[in-house]
């Protein structure tokens, strides 16, 4: 009886896996992806700022028009980037002043669960710094988020829930809110209701989900089998410099002193692997698809 039970829920779990979904495209746009990476995001951050720091990496991207995606964690980074490409702010001004006040605010509450209260937060002074830095008006959306690609995992299906484009504030805070939201962990709500569909992070839906070849994927941890990233990728994880465990690198510990090293590490590593990362998406960026 057991084995039968447990060959039909791996059954299940292949045909799953099995059903992809493919990410989405737009013409002649690429899409720098950034993987998931929880308490791992302040190198993530750090590591997307060194890769902006690189003067020719960074014509390059805005030479082609690409544009910075992600899911969980990578969709605040990718945030965060696009922000920089547009002239609002650098990445170590994002971290300061963005995503360590949750690090702060996890330290002084002494629990994870303010999280997705912070990220609800973050993600509105995201908005209207930006709004204030372009000098725009509250009708007007900010002009990179018309083609951001994040993903959430919908909560009946464990598939990818795509959202591409956000015209307010509220649109905008709602989908990277859920695309990072892990219930229990960040509070107490079991999930978040994007267009009618009840989604959380992320992680999940990557799992199902096929990338074309006009994406890289950046990869933080080695939580998803490189079978899955797609036809272009970089596995920043085998360039962290530290010795710590993968438990220790993804648990988002309310330390900010930890944090700001693991900042620092991420754009250290990136800036030492300078070249060959710029070559690496330098030929994504030039690759037909």
């Amino acid at each position: 009886m057991w084995r039968r039970a447990s060959g039909i829920a791996i059954l299940v779990i292949a045909l799953k896996l099995a059903d992809r979904q493919p990410a989405p495209v737009t013409p002649n746009t690429k899409v720098i992806y950034v993987g998931p990476g929880c308490g791992h995001v302040a190198y993530t951050l750090g590591f997307v700022g060194g890769l902006l720091d690189d003067e020719k990496l960074r014509q390059a991207i805005q030479a082609h028009g690409a544009v910075f995606g992600g899911a969980s964690s990578g969709a605040f980074a990718a945030a965060y980037a696009m922000a920089s490409l547009n002239g609002v702010r650098d990445m170590s001004w994002w971290y300061q002043n963005g995503m360590r006040p949750g690090y702060q605010e996890i330290k002084r509450t002494g629990s994870t669960l303010c999280m997705g209260r912070m990220l609800d937060l973050m993600s509105r002074d995201y908005y209207r710094i930006c709004r204030a830095a372009l000098g725009i008006g509250d009708a007007s959306g900010l002009p990179w988020l018309r083609w951001l690609p994040i993903s959430a995992t919908d909560v009946g299906t464990l598939r990818p829930r795509f959202l591409t484009s956000f015209a307010s504030e509220d649109e905008f805070a709602d989908s990277i809110v859920a695309s990072s939201y892990v219930p229990g962990l960040m509070g107490l709500q079991p999930w978040h209701v994007i267009n009618g569909s009840r989604v959380f992070d992320g992680y999940a839906g990557l799992w199902t989900t096929t990338f074309p070849d006009s994406y890289l994927f950046l990869s933080f941890l080695p939580t998803l089998p490189i079978t899955t990233l797609g036809r272009n990728y970089i596995l920043a994880y085998t360039l962290d410099s530290t010795n710590e465990s993968l438990a220790t690198k993804a648990w988002p510990w309310g330390d900010p002193a930890w944090a700001d090293g693991a900042f620092q590490r991420g754009r250290a590593d990136a800036t030492a692997q300078q070249l060959r990362l710029r070559a690496t998406i330098l030929a994504f960026l030039d690759q037909a698809t």
